[in-house]
C-alpha cells in the first residue's frame, strides 16, 4: 500500500501496525518517501527545527500557478514556518481557544436549524461538509447574505488544491479563493455588532500590525480546516456507533457521553490520518541520515494507535486519562481550533442522531479518496423532523471513564 492511499482504505490500522513493527522512521521505497511510524518519530518531526512544512523550493503548489488560490495558499500561517507562521498564530489561536463551548455547541444547533427550515431533507454527507464550515463562519461573524455561500466556496477551493486537482478544478478554486478573500477583507473592515465570537488580534506581534490580506487568508484557512477535519470527525463517530451497537444503545439511553465518544474517536479512526515534512537541511534523525530536500510522511493515525502513547492503542477505550492524540498535530503547528472542531462534531453527530432520525446501524459507506485525509461517504439521505425540534440544550463534551465493549 502507498502511505497517501491508507486514509481511503476499509481498514489500514494493521497495515500501520506492521510499519510500526519495522522502525521510527523507514525508507518507504515504492513512494520514494521516508515514512514515520510511531509516536516517537511522529513527535520528534513534528518539532525538529529542520522539518518544515513546505519545500524549500515550492512556497506553493506548482499546479496553481500564481492565481489567487496560489497566493491564498502563501499566506496561510500552517504553511509557512517563523515570523509567517507565528503572527497569524498569536492572532487567531487565543480567540480560539477562548471560545466557549456554550456558544459553540448553540451556534452549531442553529446552523442546523436553518439547514431543517430551508427543505426539510438533507443528504448526510452534505451536512458533514456543510455544518462546520456555516459554524465556524457563523463565530467569525460572517453577515448571513454572504455565509451562505462559504460552504460551497470552501468545498471548490479545497478540491482545487488537493494534489490530484485537474485544470477546471483548479480555475474553480481561483475563484473561490478570489471570493473569499473579498469576503474576509469587508469583514475585518467592518466593525461587527455583535462582537464575533472569533475575533482576530491583528496587533499580536510587538505593536506590528498584520496585514489585511494575511489575515483574511487565515480566516478563510480556518474554513478549509473545518471543512474536511471536521467532516471525518462527524462521519467516523457516527461508522463508530455503527460498528459497537452496544455503545451506541448506551449513547442512545444517556449512559455514555457522546463528547466522550468523539474524543476517541479523533484518537482511535483519525479524520486526518497523516501530514507531511519536508527536511530544510542534511540531518541525523532516528538512526537516519536524511538529506536537504527529503520528504517525510507522517502517519498520525498510526502514532496514535502506538501503545507506547497510549495503552492498549489498538483498542477503542472511553475515558482515558492521558490520552495522546496526533490527529491535530503537535508543536509549532499544532492546530488551534481542535477544541472548537471537537465541540462542532459532537453537537453535529447529536443532532443528527437526535433529528435526523439517522440510524448508524442501517448505514452504508466507503471512505473518500483522499491523501490525507479519512472520511466516509454515505449512501443514504434522510428526511428530517421539524426544525422547532432542534432548539434544546447545548450538547457539550463531557468525560465519563467508561470502555466501549
Amino acid at each position: 500500500m502507498m502511505p497517501m492511499d491508507a486514509p481511503g482504505h476499509a481498514n489500514p490500522y494493521p497495515w500501520y501496525a506492521s510499519l510500526r513493527q519495522q522502525g521510527d522512521l523507514i525508507y518507504h521505497r515504492p513512494s520514494r518517501c521516508w515514512t514515520g511510524t510511531t509516536a516517537h518519530a511522529v513527535t520528534m518531526l513534528l518539532t525538529h527545527s529542520q522539518s518544515r512544512v513546505r519545500p524549500l523550493d515550492q512556497p506553493t503548489p506548482p499546479p496553481l500557478g500564481q492565481g489567487p488560490a496560489a497566493i491564498l495558499f502563501s499566506l496561510l500561517m500552517r504553511m509557512n514556518e517563523g515570523l509567517d507562521h507565528r503572527c497569524p498564530r498569536q492572532a487567531l489561536a487565543p480567540s480560539l481557544q477562548d471560545c466557549s463551548a456554550l456558544e459553540i455547541s448553540r451556534e452549531t444547533r442553529r446552523v442546523c436549524t436553518a439547514v431543517l427550515e430551508a427543505d426539510g431533507h438533507l443528504e448526510l454527507d452534505r451536512a458533514m461538509f456543510h455544518v462546520p464550515v456555516a459554524v465556524v463562519a457563523r463565530l467569525l461573524g460572517v453577515r448571513p447574505n454572504l455565509g451562505h455561500r462559504l460552504p460551497t466556496l470552501t468545498a471548490d477551493l479545497a478540491a482545487g488544491m488537493a494534489m490530484e486537482a485537474d485544470g477546471p478544478a483548479i480555475q474553480r478554486a481561483h475563484l473561490a479563493a478570489q471570493e473569499l478573500m473579498w469576503i474576509f477583507t469587508q469583514q475585518l473592515s467592518t466593525q461587527q455588532e455583535p462582537e464575533p465570537l472569533i475575533r482576530p488580534d491583528t496587533n499580536r506581534e510587538a505593536g506590528s500590525r498584520i496585514a489585511t490580506p494575511k489575515m483574511a487568508a487565515n480566516l478563510a484557512g480556518l474554513l478549509l480546516q473545518s471543512h474536511e477535519a471536521t467532516a471525518g470527525l462527524v462521519g467516523n463517530t457516527l461508522v463508530t456507533l455503527a460498528q459497537r451497537p452496544a455503545l451506541l444503545k448506551r449513547v442512545r439511553q444517556g449512559h455514555v457521553a457522546l463528547g466522550e465518544v468523539v474524543d476517541e474517536v479523533a484518537r482511535f479512526d483519525a479524520p486526518i490520518q497523516l501530514t507531511r515534512r519536508f527536511i530544510a537541511e542534511e540531518c541525523e534523525l532516528l538512526g537516519n541520515r536524511l538529506r536537504s530536500g527529503d520528504t517525510v510522511i507522517l502517519l498520525l493515525a498510526s502514532a496514535n494507535r502506538d501503545s507506547e502513547a497510549n495503552e492498549d492503542g489498538e483498542r477503542f477505550i472511553l475515558g482515558r486519562t492521558e490520552r495522546r492524540c496526533f490527529s491535530f498535530g503537535i508543536g509549532p503547528h499544532q492546530c488551534p481550533g481542535e477544541s472548537v472542531a471537537t465541540i462542532i462534531a459532537t453537537t453535529t453527530a447529536q443532532l443528527l442522531l437526535q433529528f435526523g432520525r439517522i440510524q448508524p446501524e442501517q448505514l452504508q459507506w466507503h471512505y473518500q479518496a483522499s491523501p490525507n485525509a479519512r472520511i466516509p461517504l454515505f449512501r443514504q439521505s434522510h428526511r428530517l423532523v421539524s426544525a422547532r425540534q432542534a432548539h434544546q440544550a447545548p450538547v457539550t463534551p463531557s468525560h465519563t471513564s467508561q470502555e466501549a465493549p
